[in-house]
């Protein structure tokens, strides 16, 4: 097949269907760092081209637009709106260096998989103590027949998990540091330091301020956690089922008594439920103080502000951008 061929196919116009209908409508399309990223309502996809596969353009027989399953979770999600669909709506062109803008949205499309990861493990973890639950329940409880409930391998699956929520955290350190130089003579975390920052500059008293000092503890308790759990110290206690002497069970637990933050012993799922809801959250939030710090100055005035529920497209998109222009002003919305 001649190049012409190939060429005028390559180039010509044409329409496709990304995914199926049951995965819901297309809610945005974005471009980062080369890559088009589809995003429905219950699935997420990157749409490949046939030049990306064959730069060479040897083979005419290659579809022009060819699409990967990212995920099979989509914008009606807290984890997709809170990463890659917040960076977006947060991080607009002409309002950031475009470099770092496009690399903020970058590390939160990689933290997107984490978090799909993440629940998969959360789920796998949650299933297996609720089936052991139910099969100690209905067991017959003889001296000769009696087994106590375990999950297998315990310490190894908390431990994957916590490493997960911390290569999360990790990717947040990479963002705060694309506009934050790293200050090598402070003892203080990286989430430490931003918080000081934006209490300096802000006040304590201002909404971002206030959010990040009450989150410092979290962000201790899991980085802790996974030190702990990841080297085996003794600081982390982790307890699989306990049989009691009436027969009755306690779940699995955890517990961490470290001199920089601490967990009163506690069952462990209700509390890997809290991180993993309180986890998404958090990273559209420190996206949305990084971003309000560093708005490039326009005669728009933009500034980072709460989105109200009956101004928003998105509807678990917090944050975006808002002008004072006009009557009562104006919130980007997409």
């Amino acid at each position: 097949m001649s190049l012409d061929n190939i060429n005028r196919y390559r180039e010509s116009g044409g329409v496709i269907s990304v995914g199926s209908e049951d995965e819901g409508q297309i809610d945005l399309v974005i471009t980062v760092n080369g890559k088009m990223i589809v995003l429905k309502e219950n699935a997420v996809y990157e749409i490949i081209t046939a030049d990306q596969i064959d730069p060479g353009r040897s083979t005419l027989e290659i579809p022009k637009m060819n699409q990967r399953l990212v995920i099979d979770l989509g914008t009606k999600t807290l984890i997709v709106s809170k990463t890659i669909l917040a960076a977006h709506v947060l991080f607009q062109k002409g309002s950031f260096d475009n470099i770092k803008r496009e690399t903020a949205i970058s590390l939160s499309v990689e933290a997107l998989d984490d978090f799909y990861l993440l629940k998969l493990e959360f789920d796998n973890l949650s299933r297996e103590i609720q089936d052991e639950k139910t099969r100690y329940n209905f067991s017959n409880r003889t001296e000769e027949t009696h087994i106590i409930p375990s999950i297998k391998s315990l310490h190894s699956k908390i431990t994957t998990i916590f490493q997960k929520v911390d290569h999360i955290f990790q990717i947040l350190v990479d963002i705060i540091r694309l506009y934050y130089p790293t200050d090598k003579k402070s003892q203080d975390t990286p989430f430490e330091q931003l918080s000081k920052h934006i209490a300096d500059r802000y006040g304590e008293s201002n909404q971002f301020s206030i959010y990040l000092n009450t989150m410092l503890e979290f962000f201790c308790h899991v980085r802790m956690l996974r030190n702990g759990l990841d080297h085996r110290l003794d600081f982390v206690e982790v307890s699989d089922f306990i049989i009691k002497h009436d027969f009755t069970i306690d779940d699995p637990s955890i517990a961490l008594n470290h001199k920089n933050c601490r967990l009163s012993k506690r069952p462990l799922m209700p509390y890997l439920n809290n991180v993993f809801e309180l986890l998404p959250i958090a990273f559209e939030r420190i996206l949305a103080v990084v971003a309000g710090d560093n708005i490039s100055p326009s005669p728009l005035q933009f500034q980072i502000r709460y989105i109200p529920e009956e101004e928003r497209v998105h509807q678990h998109v917090d944050y975006t951008l808002w002008s004072p222009i006009g009557d009562g002003g104006f919130y980007v919305k997409s």
